[in-house]
């Protein structure tokens, strides 16, 4: 009796461990991701030019640069973007080869009821 009680105390500081490894890894990819280079957040309103077509965006602006690293990737680099445009209807871009991201200013017409 005594051998299976050791047994599940051991299980259950395994499964501790376990958990405490898995929030470890999921804070360092969240940290990662954040901190990557072409990673952009900013507010207020922004001109969005993806590959030839203009957006207002008038919140929530996220544009991420994503690069393969595969050795023998000759894929150019593409961005994710997402937004939310005067409307409020939120909008995800993928896989955009040319990117521009102007700041607009604060008073933009476009945006002046989305908030």
């Amino acid at each position: 009796m005594r051998k299976s009680g050791v047994k599940q105390a051991d299980h259950g500081k395994q499964k501790v461990q376990v958990a405490i490894l898995v929030a470890l890894v999921t804070v360092m990819m969240v940290a990662v991701l954040l901190s990557s280079r072409g990673t952009h957040r900013a507010g207020g309103p922004k001109r969005i030019e993806a590959d030839g077509v203009t957006y207002v965006a008038c919140e929530g602006a996220l544009w991420l640069s994503h690069k393969s690293e595969a050795p023998n990737d000759n894929e150019p680099e593409s961005f994710y973007v997402r937004f939310r445009d005067a409307q409020g209807v939120d909008h995800e871009l993928k896989r955009v080869r040319a990117l521009r991201v102007t700041d607009l200013p604060v008073d933009t017409p476009e945006c002046a009821n989305s908030r």
